[in-house]
This record gives C-alpha cells, sequence and structure tokens, in this order.
C-alpha cells in the first residue's frame, strides 16, 4: 500500500511511528535492517541487551576540575557517616571486589 506522510524537523524514529500508525504497523531494526511488521509480530519478538554497570558501582574519583565526579562536582557517592565514599564496607553480597 503506497502511503505519505510530509513532515519538517522530525526525526526518522518519529516520522516512521507517524506513518506506520495508520496502518496499525510497526517497526523493528533486526540486523541492521529496517523491517516494517505488524504490533503484534513486533510484540512477540524478545530482544535482550546487555548494559556494562560496573562504573556504576566503583566510587568516583574527584579531577582538577571536579568534573568527573566526588563530592565537590555533586557527581560521586555521598559520604556514609561522615567518612570519606568508599571507605565503609558494601552491604552487596559476598565476592563482590567492591
Amino acid at each position: 500500500v503506497p502511503v505519505t506522510l510530509e513532515v519538517d524537523n522530525v526525526s526518522l524514529r518519529t516520522a516512521l511511528r507517524l506513518l506506520l500508525r495508520r496502518l496499525d504497523l510497526t517497526y523493528v531494526v533486526e540486523d541492521e535492517v529496517l523491517l516494517i511488521t505488524t504490533v503484534d509480530a513486533a510484540s512477540q519478538r524478545i530482544v535482550t541487551t546487555v548494559y556494562p554497570l560496573g562504573d556504576l558501582l566503583l566510587p568516583a574519583t574527584q579531577s582538577a576540575g571536579g568534573l568527573s565526579g566526588g563530592p565537590a562536582s555533586g557527581f560521586g557517592a555521598p559520604p556514609i557517616n561522615g567518612s570519606p565514599a568508599g571507605s565503609q564496607p558494601n552491604n552487596l553480597g559476598p565476592g563482590l571486589p567492591f
């Protein structure tokens, strides 16, 4: 079915959603290919994404400019009971090196 849509200053994602919504369709990106499909078929596709979280668990360090974390920048972990961040034992469970 040929369809047209004229939009200005929107992302491709938004344009695709607006265009496909009219036809009760959606899209998925699979193996670097844009696949137009039904909403039901897309909802049955399971996508597993793994995100590295190690940097969220390590204490932040403060640079000379104060922008890479630490108490002066406001981006580091707050002190526990008035002592520097990272000086208290963790409660994350056994076997973790933090």
